[in-house]
């Protein structure tokens, strides 16, 4: 009995790892079918996360962007904006930008139109070519102001002599346009000894403003302004052109009238363009 029991025992010693190993099996091919399931999941993410890549990186989303074009775009628009805060008018076809004549200045309304009217085109380079500067605050010479003068008038188109008597406008742009006053006896150019360059004063200003469009001054009748009195040059033309409302003097800060109008005192190129608007409302009407 004794020799039967042990074969017995150790045959069921001898099958227990088998089982074991058996089950360990079964366990480890579960395991490889979640691992592939998982696998084949991560290929596929992975699949899809690239394909995502792709699309953000295409044209589609983010088309190629020329650097020179988009600066030349961004300087376009700021160029716009900036030209958009200054007086512009189209000369010759041309548009011009005054860069030196901002829309928020007084003078702005007048700048604009004196050149639109063809009076005034700003300055010009040695090439006769707009240089896009006004210069509003420079004193407008007595040359220049022949020029303005004799083509608002009508006397310019009229027909003046080509050449000036006045030896100081010699060489220059200025003779047909000063031949106008002397033909017509303005007072500032009738006896042609003016220096055509130097600033024309406030009182000349106003004394040729009147004769070119023929209004007569006559005898001051009151004292326009504390500085204007019967000894002064072009008084009569003075109070004329304030009691028809063309000058009004100087101002304070807060603009109050001083009572001074500085008759001897230049010219800018920005109060010329007011005084000369103003009298071509008010004169070509008479």
């Amino acid at each position: 009995m004794q020799s039967l029991i042990i074969p017995v025992v150790a045959i069921f010693t001898t099958l227990a790892p088998a089982c074991a190993w058996a089950g360990t099996l079964e366990l480890l091919d579960a395991d490889l079918d979640v691992w592939e399931v998982m696998l084949e999941q991560h290929r596929s993410d992975t699949f899809l996360l690239r394909e995502q890549m792709e699309v953000q990186k295409s044209d589609e989303l983010f088309p190629a962007v020329d650097a020179s074009a988009l600066q030349q775009s961004q300087l376009e628009a700021s160029r716009a904006e900036r030209t958009a805060m200054f007086v512009s008018v189209v000369i010759g076809g041309k548009t011009i930008v005054f860069r030196d004549v901002l829309k928020t200045e007084w003078y702005a309304p007048f700048v604009r139109a004196m050149a639109e009217e063809g009076i005034v085109s700003g300055y010009r380079d040695a090439e006769g070519q707009p240089t896009g500067l006004f210069g509003p605050a420079n004193a407008v010479t007595v040359g220049e102001m022949a020029k303005v003068f004799a083509i608002i008038s009508g006397a310019y188109a009229g027909g003046c002599p080509a050449v000036s008597l006045n030896p100081t406008a010699s060489g220059s742009w200025m003779p047909s346009f000063l031949s106008c006053g002397e033909k017509r006896g303005w007072a500032v150019y009738g006896d042609a000894t003016v220096d055509v360059q130097r600033p024309a004063t406030r009182a000349e200003v106003v004394m040729t403003l009147l004769q070119s469009f023929g209004i007569d001054a006559g005898e001051m009748i009151e004292q326009p302004f504390d500085d204007v009195t019967s000894s002064t040059r072009f008084a009569p033309a003075i109070a004329q052109a304030k009691r028809d409302n063309i000058v009004s003097g100087f101002a304070d800060a807060h603009g109050n009238a001083t009572g001074m109008f500085g008759p001897e005192d230049s010219v800018t190129r920005a109060e010329f363009a007011k005084i000369i608007r103003y009298g071509m409302q008010t004169y070509t009407q008479k």
